[in-house]
């Protein structure tokens, strides 16, 4: 058994932290994805848009549901797993 740092987390190679970190890695990235989404959509963080970008602002607006809907997305998947 050896360990390795990977992103800050220490795996422990052929065991179960290993398989399952690998196995939910998308779910996490879309669940991380979706907060933050959902945080800017719902004014808790400030994204500063350029006042020659105005698309930008429109996809903000967006942000609302599109955070929630990639959370449930990635729980979906996450229950729906093969591991």
């Amino acid at each position: 058994m050896s360990l390795s740092p990977i992103s800050g987390f220490l795996v422990v190679h052929s065991g179960k932290i290993d398989s399952v970190f690998s196995a939910y890695i998308d779910e996490i990235i879309m669940a991380c994805a979706g907060v933050w989404m959902a945080a800017i959509g719902f004014g808790y963080i400030e994204l500063s848009v350029p006042p020659h970008q105005a698309w930008l602002g429109n996809l903000v607006k967006h942000f609302k549901w599109m955070g929630p809907l990639l959370l449930g997305i990635a729980a979906v998947l996450a229950v729906v797993s093969p591991t």
